[in-house]
């Protein structure tokens, strides 16, 4: 009898931790789970913003590829050339100008 009380008694302990151990466990999943959706919401946020920047790289270097498209047309249009007479006047009469 002794030897059966004992065992009940080690029986009911041992069943009274696994339940703790049970519901610390599950409690701990909880919070893990919540950690987790936490960090998903957090990487799509991210994500979302990494696509948005990368939009906005993308206009900008499609606004860099268009002006250096029209720099280019600029530079190589030919320059006018200018021909000067060599007229001679009074040089009180000499009139001046900026270019």
């Amino acid at each position: 009898r002794d030897l059966t009380t004992q065992f009940k008694e080690r029986t009911k302990k041992l069943t009274v931790d696994l339940e703790k151990d049970e519901s610390f466990y599950k409690d701990e999943i909880e919070n893990q789970k919540a950690t987790l959706d936490s960090l998903k919401e957090e990487e799509n946020n991210l994500m979302e913003e990494i696509k948005k920047i990368q939009a906005e790289i993308k206009e900008e270097d499609d606004q860099n590829v268009e002006l250096k498209e029209q720099a280019d047309v600029f530079c190589s249009m030919p320059e006018k050339k200018f021909v000067f007479k060599g007229l001679t006047k009074n040089a009180e009469d000499r009139q001046e100008f900026d270019m």
